[in-house]
């Protein structure tokens, strides 16, 4: 019994640290598009949508950020921002952008995330 409670505070810790590291990259991400302050990467991979797109990405990302460290929000907030990094990660590859490993990269751990927080169905 106390191999398995050890295991599972680990897992606990290790989805809480991935989901705090998250949090801070979608933050700092999400903040640089509201206030027009974005990377290279990010301006070129958002100038073919509309300058109003750039705002709902950085607002959901805000909103993601501050969700994955509600634990009741943390697999809604997730899954919101995978689906914004698939389409990052899209729109890099598509468009011939440098850059869709990291959008990629932010996606597999969202996954993990979900994983982790996705609800017990025995």
């Amino acid at each position: 019994m106390d191999v398995t409670l050890g295991r599972m505070r680990t897992k606990s810790a290790a989805i809480w640290g991935i989901s705090a590291v998250l949090s801070i990259v979608f933050l700092v991400s999400g903040a640089q598009k509201l206030i027009n302050n974005s990377s290279f990467f990010a301006v070129a991979a958002m100038d073919q949508y509309p300058a109003w797109f750039r705002q709902v990405v950085g607002l959901v990302e805000i909103l993601g950020a501050i969700g994955l460290l509600i634990p009741r929000m943390t697999l809604l907030s997730a899954f919101a921002l995978s689906t914004v990094m698939f389409g990052a990660a899209y729109t890099h590859l598509v468009g011939g952008i440098p850059g869709a490993a990291l959008p990629a990269f932010l996606f597999v751990l969202l996954l993990v995330v979900i994983w982790a927080k996705r609800p017990e169905t025995v």
